[in-house]
């Protein structure tokens, strides 16, 4: 067993000890990712069944919404399945978890202020912040107990913020189910596309749930396949799986909205594993720098 191989799986064991230890102890505090997830898994049964719309012929799953509608602007809103009427949901990614937030616990985001680095304004609420926003609560310590890029500390439930470096407003925000910390593999050195930097490091997958709209991840439940071998593509709720490079102590170095789908990092042959770099290289959104979209991980106050 290599080095390498040993203390990944030291650090799955002790991880998922950790994690499982956090979660029977604070239970209550991942209820809104259990009713996003129930959420789900019952809009993607229906499409598993065929069943992408209501008796309206309004769409079950649905990206988009204000959080105070308007004459022009649907409001916001999902709905678990009832007797009466099926799951539904209509939101964007950040919209998303407040909802979650806000039925689960009464969470008001308007309770905090803060100063906002894109408009310049300072003291500001929102009831709805924009997942930039939620970035700088988590950087002014309000809203939030905590917040890391160590990825071995991510609990199920915490809040995954991406916001561009150079434009904050390029941003996306998600729950953090779990980190796939079997999946590690270690950045291939000595290739012909190979990035020095990056050499070392670790890529895992991440599974996540959020609200998106044309872009998918990968394993990502809004593809539902109706009936064999037919694929509908869908938008709004879902789960799927983004990628996370990090260092040797689990601090984030950059991270993938989707995995690589060329290439094979384990294989014998240099072009295949070559293949699956340039493919990396190609999808890599790095933590810092000119360009890059900083991934950050955060703990509500609830």
């Amino acid at each position: 067993m290599t080095r390498n191989i040993r203390s990944w799986l030291t650090k799955i064991v002790a991880t998922g000890a950790l994690i499982a230890g956090s979660i029977t102890a604070q239970a209550q505090k991942t209820n809104h990712l259990t009713e996003g997830l129930t959420l789900s898994a019952q809009i993607a049964a229906k499409g598993a069944q065929g069943i992408f719309q209501d008796g309206d012929n309004v769409l079950l799953n649905r990206y988009g919404g204000a959080w105070k509608g308007t004459t022009n602007v649907e409001q916001s809103f999902y709905r678990l399945e009832t007797q009466a009427l099926p799951p539904a949901n209509l939101t964007t990614c950040a919209p998303l978890i407040s909802r979650l937030l806000a039925a689960k616990y009464n969470f008001k985001w308007s309770a905090y202020r803060f100063n906002d680095p894109v408009t310049g304004k300072t003291n500001v609420s929102t009831a709805s912040p924009f997942p930039y926003q939620m970035l700088a609560l988590m950087n002014q310590n309000k809203g939030f107990t905590n917040s890391t890029i160590d990825l071995d500390l991510a609990q199920a439930g915490d809040i995954v913020v991406f916001a561009g470096i150079s434009d904050p407003t390029d941003d996306h925000a998600a729950l953090f189910i779990r980190t796939r910390w079997e999946s590690a593999v270690t950045y291939p050195a000595g290739l012909p596309d190979s990035v020095e930097e990056f050499e070392g490091l670790t890529f895992v997958e991440v599974e996540i749930l959020d609200s998106t709209g044309g872009s998918l991840h990968s394993d990502d439940s809004r593809l539902v396949e109706y009936p064999a071998g037919v694929f509908t593509q869908t938008e709004g709720v879902g789960t799927g799986v983004i990628g996370v490079l990090v260092d040797g102590d689990g601090i984030i170095q950059g991270h993938t909205w989707s995995l690589p789908s060329n290439g094979d990092p384990f294989s014998g042959d240099d072009d295949e594993r070559n293949d699956w770099v340039r493919n990396l290289n190609g999808r890599l959104e790095l933590q810092t720098g000119n360009g890059g979209r900083e991934l950050r991980i955060g703990r509500p106050a609830l």
